[in-house]
């Protein structure tokens, strides 16, 4: 039981550096660097 949670605890930390790493290069790649998403008005798609 606690090998499969340590187990948990290490993939989800990889799967959310992987998934920011992601956001970030795509930021990058479309120079988005100044787009922030600071209230509820602009954080909405």
């Amino acid at each position: 039981m606690e090998q499969a949670a340590t187990m948990r605890s290490v993939l989800n930390k990889e799967r959310a550096s992987r998934l920011e790493g992601s956001f970030g290069n795509e930021k990058n790649y479309y120079l988005l660097q100044k787009v922030n998403a600071r209230n509820e008005h602009t954080e909405k798609c």
